[in-house]
């Protein structure tokens, strides 16, 4: 029905409706939430105190650790052992050799593949599904071959042992049981950290604005 044929006693009753709406807004009027009234009484994260001003002290370069332990040369590590993965067993390559495609394989995990297929008389490579109609050649892989042997023998190296703090050392902070000889100390948080716990300031953007000297006794 439209405003239009309304009777008037319809019309006075819609009139004292909406009059008893407004009323009810004026009582009750909407209030906006803002993300701060929500927010305003969560405390603060602690972690947020660790933060420091910005300085050129803080963001020096990481300290050189041991061969063992250097964060770019673990990296580096994970990033070979990946690319001298054989990609038939996912495990280091043995006897390495590469099919014309450039993929390598460890030799008996390509012939026991090239086995199952063999009365095709198609030669696919496992990785890229490129084909060759006569059988490759699987000739070991000198260079490659050297280079798992050296990656193998840098894995089974032992890491140099951290040096205990003695009489006139600083102790780390966060070492429990045997104290480790700290080799930085942290202004920012007022605690001393060995090689192992504080790479944590080198890598996490929060604690790479803290201020890092060598190490020091705290008050």
């Amino acid at each position: 029905m439209s405003y239009e044929d309304m009777s008037p006693n319809q019309e006075r009753l819609l009139q004292a409706s909406v009059c008893r709406d407004q009323e009810k807004d004026q009582l009750h009027p909407i209030t906006l939430v803002t993300e701060s009234d929500i927010l305003g009484d969560i405390p603060i994260s602690p972690v947020l105190s660790y933060r420091s001003m910005k300085s050129d002290q803080s963001m020096k370069e990481p300290l050189k650790f041991s061969q063992g332990s250097d964060l770019k040369e673990s990296c580096t590590s994970l990033m070979m052992r990946k690319h001298l993965r054989c990609l038939r067993c996912k495990f280091m390559l043995k006897e390495p050799v590469t099919i014309p495609c450039g993929h390598s394989f460890c030799k008996t995990c390509i012939e026991s593949y090239w086995s199952k297929i063999s009365p095709t008389g198609i030669f696919p490579c496992p990785q890229c599904r490129k084909r060759f109609k006569s059988r490759p050649a699987l000739n070991l892989n000198f260079t490659l071959a050297n280079v798992v042997l050296t990656q193998q023998h840098a894995e089974t190296t032992p890491a140099l042992p951290q040096s205990d703090a003695g009489p006139g050392d600083v102790a780390c902070s966060s070492c429990s049981g045997r104290k480790i000889k700290a080799v930085k100390s942290c202004l920012t948080c007022h605690e001393s950290f060995c090689e192992a716990h504080v790479r944590q300031h080198y890598t996490e953007e929060a604690l790479q604005k803290h201020i890092l000297t060598d190490p020091r006794k705290h008050s």
